[in-house]
């Protein structure tokens, strides 16, 4: 009976430990314009996690995810009135506080020809996400409208915003051209480059600032678009698209969470707008991050692979 207790005891030591790792994450936020519509949020981190919640008549929705370790990355996607995808990373770790993600769910439909975009950098000192307009969205822009994902528009060209308090917030600009109609893009701010939270635990809010093209001198350098892989989440088969500024070769990459790169192939871009098709069918169900690079630059994308 001794060696029965003490085993159980064990036990109960094992589950109690390995419950103290799990994490509770809570994301909620407002999804504008859906017209007392209910949408489908997902989250998932492309294994066990798999969620879905529907928004209420205000568009607002709340979902609290338990994971069964500490620290690691979800991703959270609905797709919008015309069908597209809107997706980001949320990077999760201990004491990670509650998520805000606002999105606008109906949002203005462009011609292929029509061009907006923005580069973004952070400066962390002055916690202020700097937005510089890319060279041909300023050339051909005639009119602008920004919204801030907060309830916050500025039809100015280049506006600063300040948000009150800490979140993920969907940035998009909206740009009307003379003879192409009107486009957007839309990028989530609160995350960085490698897709963690900037969450500054001395600092409530930030600022953002847009700037014109050639502002910044390491956005100057970029030469290629970020990429957008679709469809996303996939099965297998994706197609990779982005713009180059020149007609080049870039290596393109895939790796796992983890950092490990599990295949690599080198691919010839063309000026302009190109769409690359890539085989993800050998990999596992999973998150993965796309990378298109060269000698001095790289651009990712994170891909979710269901099966």
């Amino acid at each position: 009976m001794k060696k029965i207790a003490v085993a159980l005891l064990f036990l109960y030591i094992v589950l109690v430990a390995f419950a103290s790792r799990a994490e509770s994450i809570s994301i909620s936020g407002i999804l504008a314009n859906t017209g007392g519509n209910p949408v489908a949020i997902n989250v998932t981190d492309g294994d066990t996690i798999d969620v879905t919640v529907y928004s209420d008549t205000i568009g607002f929705y709340n979902i609290v995810v338990n994971t069964n370790y500490p620290d690691g990355s979800l991703y959270l996607s609905f797709h919008d009135c015309n069908a597209a995808l809107h997706d980001t990373m949320i990077n999760f770790y201990p004491g990670l506080p509650p998520v805000t993600y606002n999105a606008d769910y109906c949002p203005s439909v462009g011609t292929d020809s029509c061009y907006a975009h923005y580069n973004i950098t952070y400066d962390q000192p002055n916690n202020t996400f700097n937005l510089e307009i890319d060279s041909v969205t300023q050339q051909n822009a005639v009119t602008y409208l920004w919204t801030f994902g907060d309830g916050y528009s500025s039809e100015l060209q280049f506006p600063t915003h300040e948000y009150t308090t800490n979140g993920l917030y969907e940035v998009c600009v909206n740009i009307s051209e003379p003879d192409s109609g009107v486009c957007q893009y839309c990028h989530t701010l609160g995350i960085d480059s490698a897709g963690s939270a900037v969450l500054r635990t001395d600092a409530d809010g930030f600022t953002v600032n847009v700037v014109p093209f050639g502002s910044l001198s390491t956005n100057a350098l970029i030469d290629v678009s970020p990429i957008e892989v679709y469809p996303n989440p996939t099965d297998g088969l994706v197609t990779l698209r982005f713009a180059s500024k020149n007609a080049t070769q870039y290596d393109v990459s895939v790796s796992n969470t983890s950092g490990k790169e599990v295949m690599k192939q080198r691919v010839q871009v063309r000026t302009g707008n190109n769409e690359v098709p890539l085989s993800l069918e050998n990999l596992s169900q999973g998150i993965y991050v796309v990378a298109l690079s060269s000698t001095d630059k790289e651009v990712t994308s994170r891909v979710v692979i269901k099966k």
